[in-house]
């Protein structure tokens, strides 16, 4: 069986095949792969941060499960980003919107790291990254998808409608609906902070 360093060199459609051959360690590699990215998009979409890691871990369980449904040659990222969307958008549905968090993701946001700027700067940007977190939580959950996709996991409209199985339009049309609802979540906080 090749080392784990060998493992990571394979393309996803190889890594998928030596999994279905019976090589668990080529998932490993998957996830390795995938997993901060994966979590980065179930957090948004979700609104909860602490539970990302567990819908990530839920969309990898599932992938796994349903590997052999996977059709080679088309884009191994879009399938398991749709499974961790799905994840994502079906918790988001079961919550309450009472119990959507207000400042779930503040500590994580503040703890992390930045050496350019100043404390002063990091908290201020640690405010308004929490704002906006917390307005998508309280977008309709398709379109917190929409946003997510394209900010939180870089992908253009075509891997987002690929991602989401609707057409291109569907998607830049949810993406400008969204960040109008957004933009009107954030403006009275804006005008607030100006008094």
């Amino acid at each position: 069986m090749p080392g784990l360093s060998a493992l990571d060199d394979l393309d996803d459609d190889a890594l998928v095949q030596r999994t279905l051959d019976g090589n668990n360690r080529a998932f490993e590699a998957l996830v390795r792969r995938y997993q901060a990215r994966v979590i980065a998009i179930c957090a948004p979409i979700a609104g909860d941060y602490e539970q990302a890691a567990d819908l990530a871990q839920e969309a990898f369980v599932s992938a796994y499960t349903s590997l052999r449904r996977y059709q080679t040659g088309r884009s191994f990222f879009a399938w398991l980003y749709r499974i961790a969307v799905n994840a994502s958008l079906n918790y988001r549905r079961r919550k309450e919107p009472s119990q959507l968090p207000g400042e779930a993701g503040e500590q994580a946001l503040l703890s992390t790291p930045d050496s350019g700027p100043t404390p002063d700067e990091q908290l201020e940007q640690a405010e308004l990254a929490r704002q906006v977190q917390e307005g998508i939580s309280q977008l309709p959950p398709d379109y917190a998808a929409v946003l997510a996709l394209r900010y939180g996991a870089d992908l253009d409209y075509e891997a987002i409608a690929d991602t989401l199985n609707v057409p291109v339009g569907t998607v830049k049309t949810r993406i400008f609906r969204a960040k109008a609802m957004l933009r009107a979540l954030l403006e009275p906080l804006r005008e607030e902070e100006a008094l």
